[in-house]
This record gives structure tokens, C-alpha cells and sequence, in this order.
């Protein structure tokens, strides 16, 4: 279970990570970075929900995020 305290600091990483994306389609670099930030952030969500042991319910959107920032940083999107 995460701690209440660390919420919001995990909505802020998501919420910059957005703008990131959003400011890159007009500066390659910082899109490319923001990516990178959601496959790392996604991967280590999907690790904690397969290290407490959640249902399959619980770990699926993070297993899909994690697809589909790898697919859009690996493809450019």
C-alpha cells in the first residue's frame, strides 16, 4: 500500500511527465525524456502492484500505461 504522504508527489511526477509530453511536440528532446519518464514510472508502478500481490483488476492500467508509454517512446510517437 502506498502511503497517503506520497500521493500527491505522485500526481505531481504524472501531471509534469503530461506537460513534458505536450511541450515536446515542439521540442524533440524534452518529448523523448518525458516518455522515458512514464516508461520508468509505469515499470516501477507495475512492480510494486506484482510485489503486493494485487489482483489482476488492480495491476492492469498500470500494466497498460507501461505499454503504451514504451510504444510511444520507442516509436516516437
Amino acid at each position: 500500500k502506498v502511503p497517503t504522504r506520497i500521493m500527491p508527489v505522485l500526481g505531481a511526477i504524472k501531471v509534469l511527465g503530461a506537460l513534458g509530453l505536450l511541450i515536446g511536440l515542439g521540442a524533440d528532446g524534452l518529448g523523448s525524456l518525458a516518455a522515458f519518464g512514464f516508461v520508468a514510472y509505469f515499470l516501477l508502478a507495475t512492480g510494486a502492484h506484482v510485489r503486493a500481490r494485487d489482483s489482476v483488476a488492480n495491476l492492469a492500467p498500470a500494466a497498460v500505461l507501461l505499454v503504451v508509454s514504451a510504444v510511444t517512446f520507442f516509436t516516437g510517437l
